[in-house]
């Protein structure tokens, strides 16, 4: 695979909010692409969307194979060696963190310096907390004479500096710094190779007992894929979704259907387009479109057009919008313009706070608010994540207003997504705006004194 597909692969990849530590290509016969993730990540979508990536870029239908591994499964190797044979594809793809690239090239390294030094080396040792490779040397191999130790010394030294640089050819920024000595440091250490690991007991029990080493290892790679994970794009992918309620608007029910797809433009932009349509005593439709920047880990800016009409009456607004991202809590803010043939002009604007109770549970409470009306807005979102139907969600929301109540129960459904509902509110979609604006109409016709 040339160097182009492979990054053309990295940037589909990374696509995804699912953070991938490691993809693997084969081709025994058929090509077929091995995703590795940490168990908690995996998601009922994560499949769906590989497989979209790897035919955007082969231009054609590739097995895909999901590989998850619990902290624990990552820290049982002993060595770097048996850490990357677990791990071992005919060609790595996607290694975000370099930490499988790293460890090869550490055992590369160790290979070529026993080639050269045979029993002159007893151990190779990765120290994770210096980022540092610690050569160990068998002092028995190496002659009394202080004089001729020293040369003998100094040989050793070069081959093993001549080993680290062919190992790191071309990636040279990647290399750690060489301790060369004959004892073992008071330090954590990772064995690299399984010959280091058995070179003396004593160091056996202590390497070991320092497992928190490969863990510091391991942790670092996390840690750049979390954070390339972090900085994803503003939509997943396209993602578009349905929804159906039973409205109840001050008196008057009836139903009302929505259609949202959101669409992502560069990897920090998006754009969705909301359309809603039923009847509430009479029919009704709206439209909105919405274009927006986001870091799905921090915040999102955006600015929109919406428009309702029912029975002759319509509203239009224009506005902005921004959200905060807390693990937890998502502060929400939306000021503009609303013009109206029937109703007074003036600005307006809707504030909401979101609590995730879980990933897949969320309270809110907000309102909306104009020159002529004001109504206060509580809501749920439940995601109960049934098998085949991982995208479905039921909502239930009552607003108030002078006065008076109007509420509506219903549902959504996902074509598309990564799994939870706060991934489905940070990462794949933005909130739906065409039924927002017709709530609003509906409040300024009752406000006016006459029924939807």
């Amino acid at each position: 695979m040339s160097e182009e597909l492979k990054s053309r692969f990295t940037s589909e990849l990374s696509r995804l909010s699912t953070p991938i530590f490691l993809a693997g290509l084969d081709q025994p016969k058929k090509p077929k692409l091995t995703l590795h993730l940490k168990a908690e990540a995996k998601n009922p979508y994560i499949m769906g969307h590989a497989q979209r990536a790897a035919a955007n870029v082969f231009n054609s239908k590739i097995p895909v194979k999901i590989q998850t591994w619990r902290p624990e499964d990552l820290l049982r190797p002993d060595t770097l060696q048996d850490f990357v044979q677990n791990l071992t594809h005919d060609l790595v793809v996607h290694d975000p963190a370099k930490s499988y690239e790293r460890a090869r090239r550490l055992l590369s390294f160790a290979t070529r310096l026993r080639s050269n030094l045979g029993q002159d080396v007893a151990g190779v040792f990765f120290a994770p907390d210096a980022g540092s490779i610690v050569v160990v040397l068998n002092d028995a191999r190496f002659i009394a004479d202080k004089k001729l130790k020293f040369k003998h010394l100094n040989v050793t030294e070069t081959i093993a500096y001549e080993a680290m640089g062919a190992a790191f050819k071309g990636q040279e920024e990647m290399a750690p710094p060489l301790r060369i000595g004959f004892g073992m440091p008071q330090t954590a250490l990772v064995p690299v190779d399984r010959q280091s690991l058995s070179s003396s007991k004593a160091q056996v029990r202590r390497i070991r007992f320092k497992r928190a080493a490969m863990a510091a290892l391991m942790a670092a790679g996390f840690a750049t894929s979390q954070t390339a994970h972090a900085e994803g794009p503003a939509v997943s992918g396209t993602n578009s979704e349905i929804s159906g309620s039973y409205v109840d608007q001050y008196g008057d029910g009836g139903a009302v259907g929505g259609f949202s797809v959101a669409t992502p433009l560069t990897d920090k932009t998006g754009f969705q387009f909301d359309a809603s349509v039923g009847n509430v005593d009479s029919s009704l439709g709206a439209v909105a479109g919405q274009f927006f920047m986001r870091d799905p880990d921090k915040y999102m800016l955006g600015v929109l057009a919406s428009y309702a009409g029912q029975d002759g009456d319509e509203l239009t607004r224009v506005g902005g919008k921004g959200e905060l991202y807390f693990e937890h809590f998502t502060v929400a803010a939306q000021v503009g313009a609303q013009f109206s043939d029937v109703f007074d002009e003036g600005p307006y604007g809707k504030f909401d706070v979101g609590w995730y109770a879980t990933n897949n549970l969320l309270f809110s409470v907000g309102a909306d608010i104009s020159e002529e009306s004001e109504l206060g807005i509580l809501s749920m979102d439940y995601r109960p994540g049934f098998e085949g139907y991982e995208g479905l969600s039921f909502y239930a929301e009552v607003n108030a207003g002078d006065g008076d109540q109007a509420f509506r129960l219903g549902f959504r459904s996902q074509l598309y997504g990564t799994g939870t509902l706060k991934d489905r509110d940070r990462r794949d979609m933005v909130g739906n705006e065409a039924y927002a604006v017709y709530r609003g109409l509906a409040a300024l016709k009752n406000q006016a004194g006459y029924g939807t």
